[in-house]
């Protein structure tokens, strides 16, 4: 089985700018902090290239209308992505801190 591309939405690369700008500004964390958010962000991503059903499915749970996986990393973020089997993509969609109720793909 090939690996999928991983595709980032323009709500994600949004979402993370607004997170690393909380980060830095609101809960001043370092460089090395963030740039470990960061790396592990990436790094369950890039799992999921390998292994595109490895997350749970949640799309009842959120009622999104789409099959929509998400990942929790540690215990304050969480994303989501769609698998496109057809073209082998993972879309990823918004990071949201968890206590977030607002949920648009």
């Amino acid at each position: 089985m090939a690996d999928f591309t991983i595709g980032y939405t323009q709500q994600f690369y949004q979402s993370l700018a607004e997170l690393v700008s909380w980060w830095e500004e609101e809960l001043l964390f370092t460089e090395a902090e963030i740039s470990r958010f960061v790396t592990l962000i990436y790094e369950s991503l890039q799992k999921v290239g390998h292994f595109p059903q490895m997350y749970p499915e949640v799309s009842e749970v959120y009622g999104f209308t789409q099959p929509t996986h998400r990942i929790v990393i540690g215990k304050a973020l969480a994303l989501f992505y769609r698998v496109d089997e057809a073209r082998q993509v993972i879309v990823v969609g918004r990071i949201f801190q968890t206590k977030q109720l607002k949920l648009q793909f």
